[in-house]
């Protein structure tokens, strides 16, 4: 076994079953001679978390930090690496509280660490806890030109064909070691984050102080992973605020313009559609986003986030109608509109191109997949085609039957309707640019100043 110190931090926040589970499957791992310690940082959880621990966990040295308030991730990670490191750790692992690790896989990314100088962080292969064959991450990347994230192997199944190691922009925190030496260099999470992007500005971080940050396919653990809260705002505000954060955190002043046009293109599309459906609240979430970066008010921000309002894209359809969904998108985003469509649907049948069909099969056994144009159509059936998005998706050598295009934003359009949408959508877009890119641009530059100012 390998002779180390091992600090171990779990935030938690009202997930009392899960975190029951992962704790069996870490005090079941191959930590052997490991000297480690367990720190469990509750965010003032109210689901009985404490006490389930305290109860059933109380043969245990676990160090229980009870915060009075719920600081997010961010906060609690903050504070559970500021007492691991004072236990003098020569390595820092954070879990999330709703993974369960393979017995080997905290060894195997120890033992990585210790044999590869230039690595400051190693994180585990995540796979899908309810469909354990299908990864959602095994190393994922900055992508500096769009200003977001890739993740190049999110749906792919868990195969001997994936690479062994994955140099990559950052691990999530779900699971993954990080050395001391990279912690004290790089600095402990940022609390402002609330949620979302802190893992991946702590990462770009011990990136930037000098190491490699590298995930591993032999190191495995499956991951709950709460689906995106579609009932109200709280996902959509805290990820594009910290997004935008990160961006003007990190990039050069010469980047600034091109982020302000991706930013409101993006204010542009939201608030385009969420007029056209008459739903408003993920909008308006978004804007106050804006404003808090603005005035610098982040953290956690309760008074930002709202309902979102009932719709019903489908509402026009028969829920017995057959739907004959044309794949002309990426699995990700087709999995997003199969999720939304067998909400109303029985009968979903897909088709996509002779190349893509065995992908598509694999990924979607329980769906009837063919061949495009090789369908029996039946009298009341639908047609709806799978884009990126209704206004950008197709090129000119695509030839549309009569049908819908759809989206994984919950965008749906008749295709006889394109070319209004788009003149409508364009003429808003100018009127948007004209008006408020000249604050935006103020705004963005003030903060990128300040941000840049303060390193």
């Amino acid at each position: 076994m390998i002779p180390t110190k091992l600090a171990i931090v779990i935030c938690n926040y009202n997930k009392k079953d899960y975190l029951k589970r992962c704790l069996l499957s870490l005090l079941n791992s191959e930590l052997g001679s490991i000297e480690h310690t367990i720190i469990i940082v509750d965010n003032a959880s109210t689901d009985g978390s404490v006490e389930m621990l305290e109860e059933q966990f109380s043969s245990h040295r676990f160090n229980i930090v009870k915060n009075v308030i719920n600081t997010g991730g961010s906060g609690g990670f903050n504070r559970g690496i500021e007492i691991a490191l004072n236990t003098h750790a020569e390595y820092l692992a954070l879990l999330d509280n709703d993974i369960e690790l393979e017995p080997d896989t905290l060894v195997k990314l120890i033992s990585h660490l210790e044999h590869q100088p230039e690595v400051g962080v190693a994180g585990a292969k995540i796979c899908t806890m309810d469909r354990p064959e299908v990864l959602q991450e095994l190393g994922s990347f900055i992508d500096w030109h769009n200003f977001s994230i890739r993740t190049p192997f999110k749906g792919y199944l868990d195969t001997r064909a994936l690479p062994k190691i994955v140099e990559c922009d950052y691990v999530p925190a779900c699971c993954l070691v990080a050395k001391r030496e990279a912690v004290l260099k790089a600095g402990n999470f940022a609390t402002e984050h609330f949620i979302y992007w802190d893992d991946m500005d702590w990462c770009w971080r011990i990136k930037l102080a000098g190491y490699q940050v590298h995930a591993m396919r032999d190191a495995t653990v499956r991951h709950k992973m709460g689906a995106i809260n579609s009932e109200n705002t709280f996902s959509a505000y805290y990820f594009e605020r910290n997004r935008i954060l990160f961006f003007l955190k990190h990039i050069q002043a010469e980047q600034v313009n091109d982020l302000i046009d991706q930013y409101i293109d993006k204010l542009v599309q939201m608030s385009f559609f969420s007029h056209k459906k008459g739903c408003y609240n993920t909008a308006v979430s978004q804007l106050l986003a804006l404003n808090a970066l603005f005035s610098n008010q982040l953290g956690r921000r309760d008074d930002h986030i709202f309902e979102k309002e009932q719709h019903s894209i489908f509402s026009q359809f028969d829920p017995e109608s057959q739907i004959i969904l044309t794949c002309l998108t990426d699995i990700e985003n087709l999995r997003k509109i199969v999720n939304a469509l067998k909400q109303t649907f029985k009968n979903i049948q897909i088709q996509c191109q002779k190349k893509d069909i065995q992908l598509i099969k694999k990924h979607f056994p329980e769906y009837r997949v063919n061949i495009s144009g090789e369908f029996e159509y039946e009298p009341n059936s639908v047609n709806l085609y799978a884009v990126d998005h209704v206004l950008y998706s197709l090129n000119n050598n695509v030839e549309l039957a009569s049908g819908y295009l759809i989206d994984a934003y919950s965008n749906l359009i008749q295709n006889n309707q394109l070319e209004s949408l788009k003149s409508q959508y364009f003429n808003y877009k100018s009127i948007i640019y004209n008006i408020f890119k000249p604050l935006i641009k103020e705004q963005f530059l003030s903060i990128h100043q300040r941000l840049h100012t303060s390193k």
